[in-house]
């Protein structure tokens, strides 16, 4: 069976595809862009491509294609519907337990003033110290209000987290009927939203990138939210619209915000590539880091582990898991 690891990370994960593959395959990476012409001649014999991002001229040629396998969890930047409807698509998952304690790790880090505080007494000076400077400043996490936009495997898993430290879950999700639930103070469907922004002291994105949510969030949503409340973006940066969150964010009309995911990103060469527009680096109220809540050491060999289980399972005939559409299944 030939498989091509398309792009640079499924392409330096060939040494794990190989401890973890138990079926003889011919492994072919890939480690250039999709965009690249010349993938379309690795692919066009391949049964299985694992990586991506899937062009529609990666469609068209790839013909002997029985299993696309995507390295992560959201799938927004493929374009599934140029994939043939005899092929199946698959997802990895993995990523929730580093996305939960970077979410955690920013709460502290954002409500406990840490980075302000840091820089504080290196200067000398004993803010927030109730012995030597001002009454405390802080709060505690007991009790907050955790609002999550979306609750599939990350939202879950961010909100048990969030429980351990005593802060009350709400959530909207686009079917509130549908999944687990347990735990949860209020559930609520999309028309909801006005509701859970108005009443969080945390609001945690952590749903797809799909039609319904680009653009989402934009200066009205974000003028729902308490002057003290934290924005934390794990999801896509193109739900929230960039201009709006930088002028919430420079007139301080919220308390802050944690932003792992971005509007600009930098092409294959690597070259430095700012993140937005905008200039969120001059702001004093954000936490900025570089797409990575997700990518940890345990959580790659769990989506190549994923992968390669999916692959044995094709060999054998076998049902697949992660399964995003099934053939002849159209989305």
């Amino acid at each position: 069976m030939k498989v091509v690891l398309v792009g640079k990370i499924a392409a330096e994960a060939l040494e794990l595809m190989k401890t973890y593959l138990r079926t003889p395959c011919q492994l072919v990476p890939f480690p250039g862009s999709s965009k690249d012409p010349a993938v379309l001649n690795l692919i066009a014999d391949a049964e299985v491509i694992v990586g991506g991002p899937f062009t529609e001229v990666m469609g068209r040629t790839a013909q002997r294609l029985r299993l696309f396998q995507a390295h992560s969890n959201g799938m927004d930047e493929h374009d599934l519907s140029t994939i043939s409807p005899k092929v199946t698509v698959a997802n990895a998952r993995g990523p929730e337990p580093g996305i939960g304690e970077y979410v955690m790790m920013v709460i502290l880090a954002l409500s406990k003033r840490l980075f302000w505080l840091d820089s504080r007494i290196r200067q000398g000076s004993w803010d927030g110290c109730g012995t030597w400077g001002d009454p405390p400043l802080l709060e505690e996490l007991e009790g907050k209000i955790l609002g999550l936009l979306g609750f599939g495997n990350i939202g879950r898993d961010v909100a048990a987290r969030a429980r351990a430290f005593g802060m009350k879950i709400r959530v909207v999700k686009k079917n509130p009927a549908k999944g687990r639930t347990a735990g949860v103070e209020f559930l609520g469907g999309p028309e909801d939203l006005e509701k859970l922004i108005r009443s969080s002291d945390f609001l945690v994105l952590a749903c797809p990138l799909t039609e319904a949510t680009q653009g989402w969030i934009k200066a009205r949503e974000l003028g729902w939210m308490k002057p003290t409340a934290f924005l934390i973006n794990v999801a896509r940066g193109a739900i929230v619209d960039e201009k709006a969150l930088f002028e919430t964010l420079q007139h301080h009309r919220i308390g802050g915000a944690a932003l792992d995911v971005w509007y600009c990103y930098p092409s294959l060469d690597r070259k430095p590539c700012t993140p937005s527009h905008f200039a969120f680096a001059e702001l004093d109220n954000v936490i900025m880091t570089p797409h990575l809540s997700g990518w940890t050491v345990e959580s790659r060999r769990r989506r190549f582990a994923q992968a390669a289980a999916n692959i044995d399972r094709l060999a054998e005939g076998k049902a697949l898991k992660n399964i995003v559409r099934r053939p002849n299944q159209r989305r």
